[in-house]
């Protein structure tokens, strides 16, 4: 099947094609020349060609020539993912789809809010797509809402997360998204489109065995024929109780859905704050989340941990160091992590306080989980302007050297 195909699932729906990325990149935005400009030229040249192993070499070239470019790990994070839909002998569907996800998230982590990458929707929703492919339908979930953000209107986005969320048994976000795709569907006057490709891809005919799916569909049916109001349907979706089915022996709920619901929605509101750089209202939904878990006692202790160490993470963005230092402690006294351990060293270097800023970020790196976040952490450690300072003390090195054991 056609990449472009793969990506959209429906050319007819959305507007970007490979034409239109083509365009964004013969018209790239303004800003400091990129050495490595060339070689991501020759890559989407060979991309275009589905030459994608060729591809993947031209962009890790460009990371060699840059690597602080974002826009390579992006474009590298793409070819790895058009590869894993076409997988070529000496590749695998998951290695492939492991490396787009390690590309596209250190392009997000030079580059937060994405302004020297081209193609964010792409970014995105490779990245929920890979996500998926590795059956990681919650990290999917959240990366396709962002791809919903980067591309308005589009209706595709939203049912690929209705098709997540329904696949971790969560009914009412399914359903949410899945009429939030019907509209934007229907605004581009592309609903009968849709609605065939959702009864006839066994992608998406999943989603009718939610019933309130299966009455949505048919009312926007109808409504083309003028038959029906999408008010009544409305609040039929409003009214009914959306029932989960028990996922045999699969993930834990972290808070029970009626006891820890405020709670979690704080939590969530930080997170949100926190992703788009909102980090003094990340600080105050976090602090008010742990302020009301304290009368009631709902978070468990790993919970807790998560909660410190990403307010801790934005109190170092703002530039309130002991702050973060003394939050990051906390969480890792709850629980200790690679991620806390990684906040707390970059917060000490930020401070000046290199002794710390070096034993921190070995016990960060001692403390990955796996191999792939060990990785990240290394490119990141050798990328992030924090320990700009610290780069050429031969402890840094040593460190940070791919070969240096872990203890």
């Amino acid at each position: 099947m056609n990449p472009r195909i793969l990506r959209l699932s429906l050319a007819s729906i959305l507007l970007v094609s490979g034409s239109a990325r083509a365009a964004v990149h013969k018209h790239p935005r303004r800003g400091k020349q990129d050495p490595a400009k060339a070689l991501i030229s020759q890559g989407l040249r060979e991309e275009q060609r589905r030459d994608y192993s060729a591809a993947i070499a031209s962009f890790q070239k460009a990371i060699r020539t840059n690597a602080r470019s974002a826009e390579a790990y992006s474009q590298l994070g793409n070819a790895y993912y058009l590869r894993s839909l076409k997988p070529t002998p000496g590749a695998s569907v998951s290695s492939d789809a492991n490396d787009a996800v390690f590309a596209y998230t250190i392009a997000i982590r030079l580059d937060p809010r994405l302004r020297t990458v081209s193609d964010p929707y792409g970014l995105y929703h490779g990245l929920a797509m890979c996500n998926g492919l590795l059956g990681r339908d919650g990290q999917a979930a959240e990366a396709m809402k962002l791809a919903m953000k980067a591309s308005h209107g589009n209706p595709m986005p939203a049912l690929y997360a209705a098709s997540f969320y329904q696949r971790l048994h969560d009914n009412p976000n399914a359903a949410a998204n899945f009429d939030i795709s019907l509209q934007r569907a229907k605004k581009l006057r592309a609903y009968p489109a849709l609605s065939k490709l959702i009864r006839s891809d066994p992608r998406f005919k999943e989603l009718l065995q939610i019933p309130v799916n299966g009455r949505l569909l048919d009312a926007y049916d109808q409504m083309e024929g003028a038959v029906l109001a999408k008010a009544d349907v409305a609040s039929d979706l409003k009214n009914e109780p959306l029932r989960d089915a028990p996922n045999g022996g699969g993930a834990p709920q972290a808070l029970g859905r009626k006891e820890g619901d405020s709670i979690r929605s704080k939590v969530e509101e930080g997170d949100e704050d926190l992703k788009f750089q909102r980090f003094r209202d990340a600080i105050l939904a976090y602090r008010e989340a742990m302020r009301q878990d304290k009368a009631r006692g709902v978070l468990s202790a790993s919970e807790k941990a998560v909660v410190l160490q990403r307010a801790g993470a934005g109190y170092r963005q703002l530039g309130h160091f002991p702050e973060a230092i003394k939050i990051l402690g906390a969480s890792i006294a709850i629980q200790p992590s690679g991620e806390a351990y990684y906040q707390a060293a970059l917060a000490y270097a930020a401070a000046g306080d290199a002794p710390n800023a070096l034993a921190f970020l070995n016990r960060a790196l001692g403390a990955a989980r796996t191999s792939q976040q060990l990785r990240e952490m290394l490119l990141m450690a050798r990328t992030d302007s924090e320990f700009d300072s610290l780069r050429n003390l031969p402890a840094f090195k040593k460190i940070v050297s791919p070969s240096a054991a872990r203890t």
